[in-house]
């Protein structure tokens, strides 16, 4: 295999030439095309819960764990439930022996 021996200049050149078609490639004015597929596969969608589903879900899991902890009931203040759902949900949990 031959060695092939460049002049300076023509490094230079050839070092510009890859450069420039590099700044091409990754140039921020150009809009790229971004990979939607890829990004649906890896963000499923699902359905926000309900509060009502929310709190079905934290009484199975007071059911297993025999407990729930304040941070698990932080949403109820903020997502402002009815009154009776609450007083129901909590009522479940004194029936099931849940914790808080």
């Amino acid at each position: 295999m031959e060695k092939t021996q460049y002049s300076e200049q023509e490094l230079n050149e050839m070092a510009d030439a890859m450069l420039a078609e590099d700044e091409k490639k990754n140039d921020p004015a150009k809009p790229r095309k971004r990979n939607s597929r890829a990004k649906k596969e890896a963000q499923p969608q699902t359905p926000a819960k309900t509060p009502e589903e929310r709190l079905a879900d934290l009484l199975e899991k007071g059911k297993k764990t025999g407990k729930l902890n304040p941070k698990d009931l932080e949403f109820i203040e903020a997502e402002n439930i009815d009154v009776e759902i609450v007083e129901k949900f909590y009522q479940a949990l004194d029936a099931n022996n849940i914790n808080v």
